[in-house]
């Protein structure tokens, strides 16, 4: 798992389009072509997704899962399981 920031959001004097950047070089770090990506929370999807793809990154699954805090885990079950059926994980998981 990456952050987008190494500081929470809620604390983060920066934009989040300001974090891409160090993203960027540690998902080149810690992946290859073959490692299915898959971001969590709205708002990171929407900054980060169109980003990851202009960058070359064919590996990002399409799907923007709402983060699981205050009410939302239920949808956000759902959500992450439709990303990881997407990403071919879903079936190794149910065996």
């Amino acid at each position: 798992m990456l952050h987008l920031s190494d500081l929470p959001l809620s604390i983060l004097k920066q934009s989040l389009e300001s974090q891409l950047p160090s993203l960027i070089d540690k998902i080149k770090q810690n992946s290859d072509d073959q490692t299915q990506i898959i971001l969590i929370k709205a708002s990171v999807y929407d900054i980060v997704f169109p980003r990851l793809c202009q960058e070359g990154f064919d590996n990002v699954i399409d799907v923007r899962i709402t983060f699981p805090g205050q009410g939302g885990q239920i949808r956000f079950q759902d959500e992450f399981k439709k990303a990881l059926e997407l990403a071919g994980y879903y079936d190794e998981l149910k065996s």
